[in-house]
């Protein structure tokens, strides 16, 4: 019998040949079975028409719903699934539209362009017109004009025009029959990913796509009919939504969602008059996500994602559902933070991975980490051998500090442990909402390549310091002035660089920066950094393209104690003294308690000798210290410092405390002579002298819980000093206060006196005059570098004072010549035993010094030099301080001692002389004060009131008074620290005294007579009268000089003074030539500082004696030095 081959079992079975049998209906078609059965893992495909896959999808939707499980693993829940899955990426078609395009395909548009093209083309127009009719009723073609098809563009796709969907007209949507799998990762829905093994139905996916085909359903009456197929599974989708989403789906209305269009206007239509809608894009799904960062400081809330898998994140709620096992962020994402896209959900919205809290690269450096004024992550506990003597700056990016504060930073925010073989293992605390935090780990290794992919990072070895000052946060960013010193070897400074940033302002503008080291290979590079108005909170060093972060531990400024200073600024030596609250006074200091300096590196010493000769040293007028009060009276400046620019303290120069104590790097300069100097760039350098002072000062204050705005200052200016020039220094001083301590004093207000300038004449009389017994009358002499201040009192009251350029550099200085002259006689005669002690002692530092002074040739600047050494801890320290006391090698080797007593007695003469004039008593005390004192000792260290020099000061007196001194006898006294008295005094009686304020008490002896007094005299009379001047100065020079010699007659200057007749001799020999010559000489000096008009401000009887002190020393030199040649 002959066997009927058929796939479904109705029919006769009686046929043979051809023979007719009844069409495929849907009960036969029911009876068809699968061979491989429902869960065929291939795609149907063998069907001959181009719209089997609509086809086959159609069936789909029936035999799950006819199965009664919408979830199932057959073939048709896969296809039904998979046509969910591009239904689904259609309704997010936003998020996804770097991943997929939408391409339309018009039915008419296209049919036509078959027909009319080429042979092959028609043969494909025949088919699909066939079809098409065929076909019109069952898939709803005659009410379906374009069909739009969703292309696969992202980096997996397989060709380039990767369809992978499209539009149905029969049932929504249909996916392709090719797998694709490939592209599941790409695609990222709230609870399922797409094309995978897992197929999911639409009561599981994401609600707001489950109601929007609800929503579409209602609002198309014409659904069910057109689409019954999905209909009758949204019914049953229905039935197994659990009652708070069928709520939500009930109330749900297509209103809640936007026409799918692309391509700006192009809406995607499924019937011609029945178009999808896409998912309103709303952040309040986003703003329910435990992962938003939890920030005070920013409104800008991007979420902080995980980038480890595993169940530590799984629950916590994501975009659109939980963030499950599966899900790691990427380490990294180079789009811009406003265009990134949420990972495995495609809405464009911020969000944070590791990458950009953590840099790739750690920065090292072998010295040992500041801890105690810089903030270390590695926690004390875990360093080892490896880390403790190395410096690692901190990998945070500035991106942190967009959302958290520095102080949250301390806050254990960051750690830094190290691992075995010299790696370190970070671990930063981000917190999100919730009470939550997400963790960021990252392993690096030293000489290692930076792996992204892998989230390795690697350690680079670099050498660089860095020091800051203050260490201070200021109440007020306005307040805030810091100076940061950046290191590096010569020539590596281009490959490094810093930033400075706050925490509330960001990158803060650098105000100033100078590289002083530019020309002195063998010596380190600083660039010097002024920060101004900002408070610094961290700093970003640059370092050859990798970048650390450095969080200085700052102290908040605060307190309310009064602080006072006094600042005698000498021609030679600078002094200062302090007190708290009104209490005793002390010598300027920094100690370890209120350190103004901080240095990232502990134990950096090479690097921290350029740091103090630029800044400042750590510790100053400690008893043990290299560096105290007094300090020289120079500026450091930069070689080739342009004077007309800008220049900031600390930055191009600076007070070199380090100035005779250690050798001065050949990149900088030194000037002197700041006082009195006629150099165009004077009153700048004097701007930045005191500037500099003044932020020390500040900062003792901040450091110490002192009121800023209620501070004092005192400073001091000789009485000989012209009206002109005591206005440029008054004006600096005041606006220094303003910009330092109080932006808001008024000078001129008297009631509030802040900045307070006394004369150096009257502050060591208030001083001696509280501290000596029986001191009715009193004469005070200060004696400074350039200049003598002499205050006379009678019965506690100030009757006279005066001054007059004739002090220490008279002695020591280089007369009136020139700067390539031969050095002072002194000088000449006594340096080349001291260089010699030093050098056999090897103190090569010292030695160098010298060598420097010597080259420069100033007389005044190597004598200060000399006297210094018998204070330096170095000489000290090696017990050869009285080998280079310079005073006593004076003193003892006596061969120059009548150039002292010239000296002297020039002094005492001429106030005797004044007050004589005056009618005044003679004095019962007479006090010496200022660093030129030093030299009085020179003579005898007896000053007892029975002593020699007592006794030889009586003898002029009396000789001028032609009367016998009074039976109390004459008291000296000589301060041991001769400088701080004038400070001292100061402080202790601060009163406001002005040349007009002083005037009255002011006496000018004229040089023609020695016995009256100018007054109201200007230059032009003199330089009117100039011969007549100068000639009777000589004469009153002459009967000085007669007076002084015929002294030795009654008080032998042999055994007391131990001066030797030949010395004598020559001096009588010297001292009476060239006096005019030296009074003329004199006289142009000072006509070059002042104008015809001003008024006489001193008097020209030293002029001459000047001249003679020089010439007689150097004639003594070379009777007595072997070695004389400068």
């Amino acid at each position: 019998m002959s066997y009927i081959f058929r796939l479904h079992e109705q029919g006769n079975n009686t046929l043979t040949d051809w023979s007719e049998s009844a069409n495929y209906g849907s009960d036969v078609i029911n009876q068809i079975e699968d061979p491989d059965g429902n869960t065929a893992a291939k795609e149907i495909t063998s069907i001959p028409s181009p719209f089997a896959r609509i086809d086959l999808v159609k069936t789909a939707f029936k035999f799950v719903v006819d199965s009664g499980n919408l979830k199932g693993k057959t073939i048709y829940h896969k296809m039904v699934s998979d046509t969910l899955d591009v239904a689904e990426i259609f309704f997010n078609y936003d998020r996804f539209k770097d991943k997929v395009e939408i391409l339309k395909w018009d039915k008419n548009v296209e049919l036509a362009n078959l027909k009319n093209g080429q042979d092959a083309h028609k043969s494909v127009f025949n088919t699909l017109y066939t079809f098409f009719d065929q076909d019109s009723r069952s898939y709803n073609f005659d009410y379906a004009d374009c069909f739009y098809l969703l292309r696969y563009k992202g980096k997996h796709k397989k060709s380039k025009l990767d369809i992978i969907g499209a539009t149905s007209p029969a049932t929504l949507f249909f996916s392709s029959a090719n797998n694709l799998s490939y592209l599941s990762d790409d695609f990222h829905f709230p609870n399922d990913k797409p094309f995978d093994d897992g197929y999911v139905p639409l009561y599981e996916r994401d609600k707001d796509f489950v109601g929007c085909f609800f929503a579409l359903k209602e609002q198309y009456p014409l659904f069910s009919i057109r689409f019954p197929e999905v209909s009758r599974y949204l019914d049953a989708t229905y039935n197994q939504l659990d009652s708070t989403i069928k709520d939500e789906v009930d109330n749900t209305d297509i209103s809640n969602y936007d026409k799918l269009s692309y391509d700006g206007a192009n809406e995607v239509s499924i019937l011609n008059d029945f178009f999808f809608f896409k998912k309103r894009e709303s952040l309040s799904n986003i703003n329910k996500s435990d992962f938003i960062i939890k920030s005070n400081k920013n409104d800008l809330k991007p979420l902080v994602l995980p980038v480890k898998e595993g169940t530590l994140y799984a629950s916590w709620i994501y975009s659109q559902g939980t963030w499950g096992t599966d899900k790691k962020a990427p380490y990294y994402d180079e789009k811009s933070l406003d265009e990134r896209v949420l990972p495995f959900d495609g809405t464009k919205y911020p969000y944070l991975t590791i990458s950009d809290f953590l840099e790739d690269t750690i920065i090292a450096v072998d010295y040992e980490f500041n801890s105690s004024q810089f903030y270390d992550f590695i926690p004390k506990d875990k360093h080892n051998e490896g880390t403790r003597d190395r410096t690692y700056l901190c990998p945070l990016k500035s991106c942190f500090f967009d959302y958290f504060t520095t102080e949250e930073l301390r806050n254990n925010m960051l750690t830094i442990e190290p691992l075995s073989g010299g790696g370190l293992f970070v671990r930063l605390t981000i917190p999100v909402q919730n009470g939550k935090n997400v963790i960021y780990e990252k392993n690096y290794f030293i000489n290692s390549e930076v792996d992204k992919e892998n989230n390795r990072g690697n350690i680079v070895m670099r050498d660089f310091s860095l020091a800051m000052f203050p260490n201070v946060k200021f109440s007020q960013p306005e307040l805030a002035y810091y100076r940061i010193g950046l290191m590096t070897r010569f020539n590596d400074q281009p490959h490094y660089s810093l930033k400075c940033y706050n925490n509330e302002v960001g990158l803060i503008d650098v105000k100033n920066e100078y590289l002083r080291n530019q020309s002195v290979n063998e010596v380190v590079q600083c660039k010097n950094i002024a920060i101004e108005k900002a408070n610094i909170d961290y700093i970003v060093v640059n370092c050859a393209g990798s970048n650390g972060l450095i969080l200085p531990k700052f102290k908040e400024q605060k307190g309310s104690d009064t602080y006072s200073f006094a600042i005698d600024f000498g021609t030679t030596n600078t002094h200062i003294e302090y007190n708290v609250d009104g209490g005793s006074s002390k010598s300027f200091d920094i100690t370890e308690k209120d350190l103004q300096l901080s240095f990232l590196s502990k134990y950096d010493i090479e690097r921290k000798e350029v740091f103090y000769s630029d800044f400042i040293p750590e510790v100053i007028g400690s008893v043990d210290s290299e560096f105290k009060f007094p300090i020289r009276t120079v500026l450091s400046e930069a070689n080739g410092v342009n004077w007309n620019n800008a220049i900031y303290p600390f930055v191009q120069a600076n007070i070199p405390l380090t100035y005779e104590k250690k050798v001065q790097f050949r990149y900088n300069k030194i000037s002197s002579n700041l006082k009195w100097s006629n150099d165009k760039n004077n009153i700048s350098q004097v701007k930045c002298y005191i500037e500099s002072l003044m932020l020390l000062l500040r900062n003792k204050v901040l450091l110490n819980e002192g009121d800023l705005t209620n501070t004092k200052i005192v400073w001091f200016y000789p009485i000989s000093m012209t009206n002109a020039r005591f206005n440029d220094f008054k004006l600096v001083w005041v606006e220094a206060y303003k910009k330092y301590f109080d932006a808001n004093y008024d000078d001129n207000n008297a009631n509030v006196k802040k900045v307070i300038p006394m004369t150096e004449s009257v502050a060591p009389y208030k001083y001696y005059n509280a501290n000596t017994a029986a001191a009715a009358n009193m004469i005070t002499i200060d004696i400074g570098g350039e200049t003598t201040d002499v205050v006379i009192a009678e019965n506690n009251s100030i009757k006279s004072i005066t001054s007059f350029r004739f002090a220490a550099n008279s002695v020591f200085g280089d007369g009136y010549t020139g700067v390539d002259s031969p050095q002072n006689g002194i000088v000449r005669q006594f340096k080349s035993s001291i260089y010699e002690v030093l050098k056999d002692n090897e103190m090569n530092d010292l030695t160098n010094i010298f060598n420097t002074l010597d080259e420069k040739n100033i007389s005044a600047d190597i004598a200060s030099f000399l006297f210094s050494l018998v204070e330096n801890q170095s000489v000290k320290r090696k017990g050869i301080s009285d080998r280079v006391d310079f005073n006593k090698i004076l003193r003892v080797g006596n061969t120059q001692n009548i150039v002292i007593l010239i000296f002297y007695t020039a002094i005492i003469y001429h106030v005797a002389s004044i007050m004589k004039a005056k009618d005044l008593s003679m004095p019962r005390y007479i006090t010496f004060s200022g660093n030129g004192s030093k030299i009085v000792s020179i003579l005898t260290l007896d000053t007892s009131s029975n002593g020699v020099l007592s006794e030889y000061t009586r003898k002029i007196f009396s000789k001028i008074y032609n009367t016998p001194f009074d039976s109390n006898g004459l008291g000296i006294k000589i301060a041991e620290n001769p400088k701080i008295a004038t400070c001292k005094g100061g402080l202790s009686q601060p009163e406001e005294q002005t040349p007009s304020g002083v005037k009255s008490l002011r006496l000018i002896l004229k040089s023609t007579d020695n016995k009256t007094f100018i007054v109201d005299e200007d230059y032009k009379s003199i330089i009117d009268n100039r011969d007549e001047y100068v000639n009777k100065t000589v004469q009153q020079v002459e009967e000085f000089f007669e007076f002084l010699f015929s002294l030795n007659g009654e008080f032998n200057l042999r055994d007391n003074f131990g001066i030797e007749h030949n010395s004598i001799d020559l001096a009588e020999n010297i001292c009476y030539k060239d006096l005019k010559t030296y009074v003329n000489r004199g006289l142009d000096c000072k006509l070059k500082e002042v104008a015809p008009q001003d008024k006489v401000e001193e008097t020209m009887f030293f002029y001459a004696i000047s001249g003679v002190l020089h010439a007689l020393a150097d004639e003594i030199c070379n009777k007595n030095s072997v070695n004389s040649n400068n």
